[in-house]
């Protein structure tokens, strides 16, 4: 399908001037509020927030521990695993390490797609190389 130049390929789509979600509640926290800028009603909409958390607001005090204490992003501990220079052969250890317990399937899928970034990095520069190569030899010629 073409569009037609200057025609829009979403008519039904935001009217112009229409404001995404974010600036219409800032927008309204400033009106409601009475700051002048952002960071006065932030600071108006949390002191809100605390006034009904101290009377026991259960969903106000989830907020203000979201805030306070971000969620835990679990860490795998190092790993101490030898891998063979050969990619394939890295590759499987890494799988074994994972079947056996001695490598977690999260840290042995990181590994692995990091592997696979590598060989994806030497394959271009193999290309080029062997461009390089075929270009001299073209103009040699």
């Amino acid at each position: 399908m073409t569009f037609t130049p200057g025609q829009s390929g979403n008519p039904d789509g935001r009217p112009k001037g229409a404001r995404n979600k974010k600036t219409s509640l800032i927008k309204a926290l400033e009106e409601h509020f009475g700051g002048k800028d952002q960071a006065e009603s932030e600071k108006g909409f949390w002191a809100l927030v605390v006034k009904h958390a101290s009377k026991g607001d259960t969903s106000c005090i989830g907020l203000i521990a979201q805030r306070l204490v971000p969620p835990h992003k679990p860490q795998s501990p190092l790993l101490d695993i030898d891998l063979p220079a050969e990619p394939v052969a890295a590759a499987q250890r890494l799988i074994e390490a994972a079947s056996t317990g001695e490598a977690t399937v999260e840290q042995a899928k990181v590994l692995l797609s990091g592997l696979s970034d590598l060989l994806r990095a030497k394959e271009f520069e193999e290309i080029e190389q062997r461009l390089a190569s075929l270009e001299s030899q073209v103009s040699d010629n």
